[in-house]
């Protein structure tokens, strides 16, 4: 792993490890560039569902993105308070989502047996990466 990537982990598995990877640095470029564009928002709980779809962690140098579909808070690594920030295109998201190997996203079908996965990724008008 260099300096400028950074891991994501997919939170979707309940009785198993989620599928973790690391992408280059200019994904994780246009993953700042993102959150640099959102605004700051109050903090808010994240209400992710105990079981399924979870959202994305994106590490990077140290600090935490937790996404879930329009929330989106960062715990740094520098002992500040969490920041907020609200994406209401679920951007982030999205972007995170075209960024999920394909292997995972068949993972992810053949574990739950339907194709909540595919549904979900074309309702948010994403194609995973080939």
């Amino acid at each position: 792993m260099k300096m400028n990537d950074c891991t994501l982990t997919l939170h979707f598995f309940s009785t198993r490890e989620d599928p973790t990877w690391i992408v280059g640095s200019e994904e994780t470029a246009i993953l700042i560039s993102l959150w640099n564009g959102m605004e700051a928002h109050e903090p808010f709980e994240q209400l992710i569902p105990e079981v399924g779809y979870k959202g994305f962690e994106v590490n990077f140098l140290g600090n935490t993105w937790l996404v879930f579909r329009q929330y989106v808070r960062l715990v740094r690594n520098d002992g500040n308070p969490p920041q907020y920030r609200l994406d209401p295109e679920e951007t982030l998201e999205k972007f995170l989502i075209g960024n999920t190997p394909p292997e995972i996203g068949q993972e992810v079908i053949d574990y739950m047996e339907v194709d909540w996965y595919l549904d979900y990724f074309s309702r948010l008008n994403v194609t995973t990466k080939s």
